[in-house]
């Protein structure tokens, strides 16, 4: 072979034993337990395949063949279309797939929910379906086992399925049940039998006997007990015998089992010591609810007396003495196989007998204590043992409960009985009798005796031997059993109770005497004295008694307890059989004394007349009875004159003696029959062989019936005997209809056995040459006639008191169509049937007994030979379908009709494989197909309707209208009004909507639909079928199971273009009816409720059915209802709410399945949602002009089917929306309507149920922009309501997104804030637009953000007006008026307001609510409201009252200061809304910067948090990382006139608004311009600051805003040396301000350190080294451009040297007022100030000293900052700066300045310090915010004098900070990729003015945004996305933002500036967003009288 090419492969199928990476070319890589298809090869053993894998099906490739493991299939078809198919078991195929996708939906589970108890059962179950799967493979089981195992592995499955939410399998004999290969119906049964078997059939988990089980195994149980030792110490040698014990009937009900033991407690038998097993069977059902126990009864075997002395030698006969008794419960047993399926171990207490005379009825005051005790265990008998009781250690054993009869024990448990097991068999038949079953046994009990003393004093020791002799008196040897486990003896010998005349031994024997030697045989019992005396003899004669067994009739002795006499006799040999074998042996035979007197005179011995001996007798046997009339009817011809008492007795007898001798009585009745009417007792015959017949219906004969069928083939031989019978029959039927007496019900039961007698009778007719002639065939089809005419006759009868014959015939008619069919065709007997049903009275007149019986029948007759049969069909089809359908309209027995349905349609399908059924099923349609629709209608209680198909009840009602009265809904004008009229016109669906009526039909020509019985039927609403949180009704509450459903589909599955064509050319109602009523059904039948979640191949089933049908159905619609004249939108609608519903059911959703499964069914059925889509498409537009009728009605439905992620159904669907705008835009000129509908719908869906995602968006946006362009008359709004839609798209998923939670609460919001601008700015979604404030509002309560919560509920409230029009219910506030409305939304907002301590923004609602108040004459509110407002003005200037607990007095703490931050987001992994873009986050007082990232971390765990704020680099924005930067910032507000002008405005005004209300930030990092001083780096600090600006202002509804627009400024030396001053003056004013409100001693202490650490700078060397470095001549040389701010400058400190001395003045006033103790340093400060003043010419001396002569000794040693040193002279001296703060400082910015160290103390980064131009800074410690109640730290206070200490070892700390770069730099290191989501305030700065930053007295102007002109306006009202402009929420199909340019602006203030704006900056995007601007919070900076302070713009929001 030449192994250098490629060859057709050998092997085509194998799997992968490890995985394989290959890099070859075209290679396949494979995973270990891949499949592939081979399908060539090349080279040798470690050559190469080439084929595919047959589980990815990702192409074909090479691969190493020793990679695959070969195994063994079946090829079909060559080269590319060759097929494998394995040939493994299909069991371990289906588990190996199985286990795969288990585990991987298990580990899904586990991930998502954790470990619980269910997953770690299915790990269990995982792991012992592998151990099954290795013992299947193994092939070493018998097939029995092999089936059993297998169908163990199924139950398994199925419940691992059920567990884990996958599909149930459906199964038929163990193997997956193909659903091409059988019909729905049996699909469907096979469903529900298997859940059925599944909750029942869980056996592993309980493995004791269940009801379940015992009716699986046939009642029968068995008790496996091994022996495993005995502690018992006797002494001697012992016999232990164990039997199962009746508690219940306090008899044993088994025979014992026999161990013999030596005297060392071992067995004698040493090779059987481990193989002591017995086995009980037999046990019933019944019989463990006796309460049953084991008895274990031990004897000693050896001498008399145990201790006599007087023997030495061992007994030549050792007698059995009683030692000892142990019980164990049954139950205990039971319970103990509950817990494991495994032998129960168990130590039985022994408890020894001292009284011999009590030990026969020891057992049974063991089980009354161990009842008594309620222990259920035996163990605790030691504790309730008596006195004269002993308790021995007992005996250890092993027990279990096997379930079956004997053959399914050795079946299960083979290697037990390889063992020598002992079979125990019970005393009695078992309740089954088996007709093979021989015994012929006489159990002998030996129950009690009496004997006279003989003189003697002491009582006897009395021993009693049994033997047995036959009629001839030949000993009978081997014929007697006392314990199986020994072989049969010759003779029993009783135990010997010690001294005891009376004993009781109650021992029970069993005689088997051979049947030939049976009959005349008899029992001798002997009767000795056993002495104790070694001097005398061991055993003594003293008597005998006998009993014989049978009569001279061989008829047995009768079972009862017989009382035997004694007769005496002394020596053995003098009994002989043939002197006492005539003598009496029951006492009842001797009669009275006197005769007795005279019989023993006469006999050869004498009787004892005291001494008496009682014995009992049972027979089990099946040759012999006890009953003597058997014997009158076996012999009736000798007695022929009793035969009528015979006939009477024998149908009295007991069945099992019948049973015995059945085919000998058979015999003798057809021989009485025979003879014919000259028989005596003719009639009576019949009703005994009737009698007879009957007993074998009973179960305990139901083995019988084999024998009867034996009984008829080969020992039946009358010929003729059929005459008789069905003359009997048939005229004793008549006598019955004529009221005579007759049997006919007792008859009509065996009517099959008495039709197999009479065939077969026939049958021997035919074949008797002398019997068979041409009048015997007529005869005997007149008989047959008559009979099936009696049957007839019997139907038709009204009798009630014939109904129980009636049901009888019609029960037991069908079983006897087999036997009837060998002397007729199956034709005539179809025939029969039908003359005989025909003649049963309608269904109304017949009780409901009989007619469910009628149909029972029918069903019988479905499924015998006759329905199978094509000529008798011919008749019994029809029969069947009248019968059905006419159950069907009258509603009655639905449940057995729809399963006779099921059966008919199951039997088509499975002929229609064989041949052609077209016309039977034609047959079918014709009589059904309506019927099944109308009753599938009718049963659907909640679609039927008493009210007509088109009712005024239907009208639409006008919603009421949001806000507006009713006048005003009447001017609104007539688009409006058309609109709504539109949408009553439209078709019979209104898809999802929630609270509007159904839109209706108004055409005249609409007719009604109506079902069966003239119900009208109501059109539902198919979307709240769909709707998850709509009320769900199941079919079962409905009374329409999945049967019918099934047949429905069945049908529609055996259908074909014929019979399509036949069903739409209805004749009783017109087509649209019909049509209306199809389509109505198809949807029941789609129903995601019909069936558990895990029938999907049922589903798919039903659905491809569906799907042929519908298909025909839209054919008859294009053909019939599609012109103008016959339109009908009804029909249509409801055509398109059907194939609506088919897509979305939750079924055909592919993507939710494994990808194994989903290629599956795709395979089968292919996608039929892509199908549907385009059978919808196709129909959309055949409709053409009449598209109009369904705008908006289909939106809706239309939508959900474009959500479902299938492309190519996108693809198909998505274009009708186009349509709809094309058709909307033609009628009405616009689409308003399919916009609003569309966006309606979308909120919904995708936030509601969940459906859409992105791929959506950018689908939807591509198809309908591209059609858009190329209408002109669509093109400019038609792009812009795709960008609108599409819009809302992104914003509404990203939204979804987010989800939940408070780790994502913030996004959430983010998300609702987007949405709520959307819906803002559309006018017409005000409800939409409502329903996000309420979900904003609620997230942010939720989080207490007060402020955000007030300010958002404050939205809600522009909407409302002060008027009485009622408000409807939404929200959570009820149907009110309006003004009351408003009233409680600005309570609720104004206890937000106070929450949030921003009693500024509440006062405005509280004038109002004062004026309203006014107004209404409610002066208590208005008290209220007044007394509110004057409570917010004292907390503006007081702040919170607080009465701290252990103080008296209460004590007000002023509110604190807001944080902020900047937070930037960059990564390509963070949501859209937030990806690489910058924010600013309004934190409360006591955040800390610690928290906010705590926050985020929470948010975001896979972000990583920059420790610097360094410019970020294009490819961390671009990468798959996330990063988050985050710093504090510092708000810049707008100055504010009034607070200019107005100098006695409170600090307390000026504060709150210096924090609020503001929209831009800063944050400032200083640098050395040039070459730096090391005298005096002042020469050369400069400041970069970046100010940033948000689209709204803070505080709003949100916590956090995006950055829109970032300038870069650059300040000089002067500039920032006089913010530096300008931010020292402001915070000294501060702290001489608060200590002249509060004289407090801390803020004593902290005015005197801001004064120490101003005036004593002893950093960096304060005023003097300004006054060098810029108040010389030769800066202002080299800087002439300086001048000014040099001037300014001097002003600044000359102002601050006046606050100065201000403040020591104050400060020297509360030193004298309270003692403060800091004269010294007061006094000290007042020199350099002093000196300070000079310096500066602010004295009026003589002499001036400038500024070279200003002494440094006046101030202390300047220590060298590192880095800005703006503030060295100007804020207090600390340790540190605030610019040294790291990331981990809270953040607090209140005590920042403007200096980079100041404001942005955490943008710092931790590199290695440049030190080129940034010198070392002195980190100062963080201004933490207090703690704790109001934010007070609570911590222990320092003492006064350590206040001026300072630690030196911080203070030169080196960090780098960032560098930004001079004022060329290009681009902004903090500016986002787009700016916010509201980019309409990017113009709300000026960007072309410059700013003076060196006059104090004007600030620099925050222009607000000028008003754009009129056309700007609309556009921004209608351009929703804003192209080309620099919103956030771009999206795919956009172009891309252009980039930002940066325009540097250099002023000759030493100023730089860097602008970065949009290129075209004059566009905006929206309306204003819907918050508060500035001027829309109305601010009191001033108190003033009230009066509303509204501003005239605020109205616009």
């Amino acid at each position: 072979m030449d192994h250098d090419l490629w060859r057709p492969a050998k092997d085509n199928y194998g799997v992968a034993i490890c995985s394989c990476k290959t890099r070859v070319e075209k290679g396949l890589s494979l995973v270990v337990g891949e499949t592939v298809h081979i399908l060539e090869e090349y080279g040798g053993e470690q050559g190469w395949y080439y084929g595919e894998s047959m589980n990815r099906k990702t192409g074909w490739g090479i691969f190493p063949k020793s990679f695959i493991h070969i195994k063994e299939c079946i090829v079909e078809g060559k080269g590319q279309y060759q097929t494998v198919i394995p040939q493994e078991d299909h069991m371990v195929r289906e588990l190996t797939f199985g286990l795969r996708e288990w585990f991987q939906t298990w580990k899904t589970k586990y991930l998502s929910q954790g470990w619980n108890p269910m997953l770690e059962d299915v790990a269990h179950t995982m792991a012992e379906l592998t151990v099954l799967r290795g013992r299947l493979l193994n092939a070493t089981l018998s097939v029995e086992q092999t089936t059993s195992l297998r169908e163990e592995i199924a139950t398994l499955v199925d419940w691992g399925n059920g567990q884990l939410g996958m599909d149930f399998i459906p199964r038929k004999n163990g193997k997956e049940l193909n659903p091409d290969e059988c019909s729905v119906v049996e699909l469907h049964r096979v469903h529900s039998q298997g859940i059925d078997k599944l909750r029942t059939k869980l056996t592993r988990r309980a493995r004791l006997p269940t009801e379940t089980c015992r009716a699986d195994e046939g009642n029968i149980y068995n008790l496996l007990v091994c022996y495993r030792s005995n502690q018992c110490n006797i002494g001697d040698d012992s016999i232990v015998y164990l039997s199962i014990y009746s508690a219940k009937e306090e008899k044993f009900i088994s025979e014992q089992y026999e161990i013999k033991l030596n005297k060392n407690g071992f067995p004698v038998d040493v090779e059987r010591s481990d193989i002591l097993n017995s086995l009980f069977t037999d046990l019933s059902s019944e019989d463990l609810n006796k309460n049953l126990f084991l008895v274990v009864r031990i004897y000693r075997f050896g001498r008399m007396l145990h201790d006599h002395k007087e023997h030495k030698k061992p007994p030549s006969s050792p007698y059995r003495r009683p030692w000892g008794v142990g019980v164990l419960s049954v139950r205990e047993i039971q319970e103990q196989m509950e817990v494991e399926d495994d032998l129960y171990e168990c130590n039985l207490k022994v408890v020894s007998c001292t009284d011999d005379s009590t030990f026969s009825e020891f057992h049974d005051s063991l089980i009354k204590r161990y009842s008594v005790s309620q222990s259920g265990s035996s163990t605790q008998l030691k504790t309730s043992v008596t006195s004269p009781e002993r308790t021995s250690l007992g005996m250890h054993l092993a027990v279990k409960i096997l379930t079956g009869d004997l053959k399914k024990c050795q079946t299960q448990h083979p290697m037990l009985f390889t063992k020598g097991l002992a079979v125990i068999q019970k005393m009695d038949f078992s309740d089954v009798i088996n007709p093979g079953e021989v015994r012929n046994d006489v159990y002998l009990e030996l129950y009690d005796g009496d004997f006279d003393r003989d003189g003697k004093k002491a009582q006897k020791n009395v021993e009693v031997k049994i033997t047995v002799w036959d009629k001839d008196g030949r000993h009978v040897p081997k014929c007697i059993n006392y314990g199986y486990g020994e072989e049969l003896q010759d003779v029993f010998r009783s135990s010997v109770l010690y001294h005891n005349n009376g004993p009781k031994w109650r021992e029970t024997v069993r005689v088997s005497i051979p049947m030939e030697k049976f009959p005349g045989s008899s029992v001798l019992f002997e009767i000795s004295h056993c002495s104790t005396k070694a001097s005398k003899a061991e055993k003594k004669l003293c008597g005998f008694a006998f009993m014989r067994l049978t009569d001279e009739e061989d008829i047995v002795i009768k079972d009862a307890l017989h009382n035997l006499c004694i007769y005496k006799c002394e020596d053995p040999n003098k009994i002989k059989y043939e002197r006492y074998k005539t003598m009496p042996f029951l006492v009842e035979d001797w009669g009275v004394q006197r005769q007795s007197v005279l019989i023993s005179k006469s006999l050869p011995y004498i009787r004892s007349p005291r001494e008496t001996m009682q014995v009992s007798t049972k027979l089990t046997s099946t040759k012999f009875t006890q009953t003597s009339e058997l014997l009158g009817i076996l012999k009736w011809r000798d007695c022929i004159s009793d035969l009528d008492k015979n006939l009477d007795k024998l149908m009295k007898l007991q069945g099992g003696e019948i049973m015995k001798f059945l085919s000998d009585i058979l015999d003798a009745l057809f021989e009485m029959l025979q003879g014919g009417k000259q028989t005596p007792y003719y009639t009576k015959v019949f009703h005994a062989l009737t009698f007879i017949l009957n007993l074998l219906l009973d179960s305990r004969f139901e083995n019988f019936v084999p024998v009867l069928d034996s009984y008829l083939k080969e020992s039946f031989t009358s010929p003729l005997v059929h005459i008789h019978l069905m003359f009997l029959f048939s005229s004793g039927i008549e006598r019955a209809v004529k009221g005579e007496s007759f049997p006919v019900a007792m008859s009509l039961k065996v009517l099959a056995p008495l039709v197999k007698f009479i065939v077969r009778s026939r049958e021997l007719e035919t074949l008797n040459p002398m019997c068979r002639n041409s009048k015997s065939d007529h005869d005997f089809s007149v008989q047959i006639s008559q009979l099936f005419d009696s049957f007839g006759l019997l139907l038709s009868c009204k009798d009630q008191k014939l109904k129980i014959s009636q049901m009888a015939l019609l029960s037991n008619l069908q079983k006897s169509f087999e036997t009837f069919v060998v002397v007729m065709s199956k034709r005539q007997l179809a025939e029969y049937v039908n003359s005989v049903i025909s003649k049963l009275p309608p269904l109304r007149e017949i009780s409901e007994d009989v007619a469910r019986n009628r149909m029972e029948f029918i069903r019988e007759v479905v499924n015998s030979d006759l329905f199978t049969d094509d000529e008798s069909r011919g008749i019994i089809l029809p029969l069947c379908l009248t019968q059905v359908r006419h159950c069907l309209i009258q509603k009655t027995f639905l449940q057995l009709v729809t399963n006779t349905l099921g059966d008919i349609l199951d039997k088509l399908f499975q002929l229609k494989q064989e041949k052609d059924m077209a016309d039977d099923i034609e047959k079918f349609v014709k009589l059904m197909f309506s019927t099944m629709v109308d009753t599938t209608l009718n049963l659907s209680e909640k679609v039927v309707s008493q009210s007509s198909y088109i009712t005024s009840s239907l009208t639409p009602q006008e919603p009421n209208d949001f806000d507006c009265e009713e006048e005003e809904i009447q001017k609104k004008g007539g688009k409006r009004q058309v609109d709504r009229e539109r949408r009553r016109t439209l078709t019979g669906i209104n898809f999802f909507n929630k609270g509007r009526p159904p839109s209706i039909s108004l055409q005249p020509s609409t007719s009604h639909l109506k079902t069966v019985d003239n119900t009208p039927v109501k059109i539902l609403d198919i979307g709240d079928l769909y709707k998850k949180k709509a009320h769900a009704f199941s079919m079962e509450d409905l009374g329409l199971n999945g049967e019918m459903i099934s047949c429905m589909a069945e049908l529609l599955r055996l259908m074909d273009q014929r019979h399509y064509n036949f069903i739409l050319k209805p004749v009783r109602t017109p087509l649209k009816e019909f049509l209306g009523k199809v389509l109505l059904t198809f949807q029941e039948l789609i129903k995601e409720e019909l069936f558990p979640s895990g029938w999907t191949v049922m589903r798919m089933v039903i659905n491809n059915a569906l799907f042929t049908a519908i298909e025909y159905l839209s054919s008859a619609l294009s053909d019939h209802f599609l012109s103008k004249d016959q339109f009908d939108m009804q029909l249509w609608s409801h055509y398109f709410n059907l194939a609506v519903a088919f897509i979305t059911q939750p079924s055909l959703q592919l993507e939710r399945y494994s990808q194994a499964k989903r290629q599956k069914i795709v395979d089968r059925y292919q996608d039929m949602r892509i199908l549907m889509g385009q059978q919808i498409q196709t129909l959309w537009e055949n409709l053409g002009a009449n598209r109009r009728y369904f705008i908006p009605s289909l939106i809706g439905p239309f939508l959900k089917v474009t959500l479902v992620p299938e492309e190519q159904l996108r693809k198909a669907t998505i274009p009708i929306f186009f349509d709809m705008m094309e058709s909307e835009m033609i009628t009405c000129g616009n689409f308003q309507m399919v916009e609003n509908e569309m966006i309606e719908k979308l909120d919904e869906f995708i936030t509601t149920e969940n459906l859409g995602d992105t791929d959506y968006m950018a689908l939807f946006s591509t198809i309908l922009l591209e059609k858009v362009e190329k209408e002109p008359e669509l093109r400019e709004n038609g792009r812009q309501f795709v960008l609108s839609v599409t819009n809302l798209l992104e914003r509404l998923l990203d939204y979804r997104q987010v989800g939940g939670g408070e780790d994502h609460r913030s996004s959430h919001m983010k998300c609702t804030f987007n949405i709520l601008n959307f819906y803002k700015d559309n006018t017409n979604k005000e409800e939409m637009y409502i329903r996000y404030i309420k979900k904003l509002y609620d997230l942010h309560l939720s989080a207490q953000n007060y402020v955000e919560a007030g300010l958002t509920l404050k939205l809600y409230a522009q909407l409302l007006q002060w008027r009485e029009v009622v408000r409807k219910e939404e929200l959570d506030y009820p149907s009110q008026p309006e003004w009351e409305r408003k009233e409680r939304v600005y309570l609720q907002i104004l206890d937000c307001f106070d929450k949030g301590k921003v009693w500024e923004y509440g006062i405005p609602l509280c004038k109002e609510l004062a004026e309203v108040y006014e107004k209404k004459f409610d002066y208590r509110k208005l008290s209220n409201a007044l007394e509110r407002q004057a409570r917010f003005f004292s907390n503006i200037l007081d702040g919170v009252k607080v009465q701290e607990e252990g103080q008296d007095r209460t004590v007000f703490y002023p509110r604190q200061e807001p944080t902020y931050f900047r937070v930037a987001y960059y990564g390509q992994l963070f949501p859209p809304f937030v990806r690489n873009k910058v924010f600013i986050y309004r934190g409360n007082e006591c955040l800390k910067l610690q928290d906010i990232i705590n926050q985020l971390k929470q948010e975001y765990p896979m972000a990583t948090i920059l420790q610097f704020n360094n410019a970020i680099d294009e490819e961390k924005k671009l990468g798959e990382t996330q990063y988050i930067q985050i710093g504090s910032v510092k708000p810049r507000p707008e100055d504010k006139p009034e607070f200019v002008y107005n100098t006695s405005v409170a600090p307390e005004i000026k504060n709150f608004y210096a924090v609020n209300d503001v929209s831009t930030f800063q944050f400032d990092r200083s640098f050395h311009r040039g070459e730096k001083d090391p005298n005096n780096e002042f020469k050369s600090l400069c400041t970069e600051r970046l100010v940033m600006h948000t689209n709204y202002s803070f505080p709003g509804i949100l916590q956090w805003y995006e950055v829109i627009r970032t300038e870069q400024l650059t300040l000089s030396p002067v500039c920032t040396a006089n913010e530096a001053v300008k931010f020292a003056c402001k915070e000294l004013q501060k702290e001489i301000d608060k200590t002249k409100k509060d004289s407090s001693i801390d803020a004593i202490k902290s005015l005197s350190m801001k004064l120490q650490g101003m005036i004593s700078a002893s950093v960096q060397g304060g005023i003097p080294k300004y006054q060098e470095a810029f108040f010389s001549l030769e800066y202002e040389r080299m800087h002439p451009e300086e001048r000014d701010r040099i001037r300014e400058l001097k002003e600044l400190l000359n102002e601050q040297v006046k606050l100065l001395d201000a403040g020591l003045h104050l400060m020297k006033t509360m030193d004298r007022v309270h003692g403060t103790g800091l004269s010294d340093m007061l006094r000290s400060l007042s020199e350099i100030l002093k000196d300070i003043k000079e310096s500066l010419g602010m004295q009026s001396s003589a002499v001036h000293r400038s500024s070279s002569h200003l002494s440094v000794s006046s101030v202390r040693e300047v220590n060298r900052r590192s880095d800005s040193g703006v503030d060295s002279m100007l804020v207090e001296q600390r340790p540190g700066t605030p610019g040294s703060s790291s990331i981990q400082s809270s953040g607090s910015n209140r005590s920042s300045g403007f200096s980079a160290d100041a404001v942005s103390g955490e943008l710092v980064d931790l590199s290695e310090p440049d030190q080129e131009n940034f010198s070392p800074i002195n980190p100062l410690p963080n201004l933490q915010p207090p703690e704790g109640k109001h934010c007070n730290t609570g911590k222990k206070k320092r003492p006064f004098s350590e206040i001026f200490s300072f630690d030196k070892k911080s203070r030169f700390t080196q960090v780098k900070s960032v560098w930004y770069g001079s004022s060329s730099i290009s681009s902004s290191p903090l500016e986002g990729q787009r700016c916010g989501s509201e980019p309409d305030m990017t113009q709300q700065h000026s960007l072309h003015r410059s700013q003076d930053f060196t006059t104090p007295k004007h600030p620099e102007p925050i222009l607000e945004k000028p008003e754009p002109p009129p056309k700007q306006r609309s556009k921004q009202k209608q351009d929703l996305v804003g192209i080309g402009s620099t919103s956030a929420s771009a999206f795919n199909s956009v172009p891309p933002l252009p980039p930002r340019k940066p325009s540097l602006l250099k002023q000759s203030n030493g100023l730089h500036r860097t602008v970065y704006e949009s290129e075209d900056s004059s566009q905006s995007v929206g309306n204003p967003p819907p918050i508060p601007r500035r001027t829309s919070v109305s601010r009191v900076p001033i108190p003033a009288p009230r009066a509303s302070v509204m501003r005239p713009d605020e109205s616009n929001l």
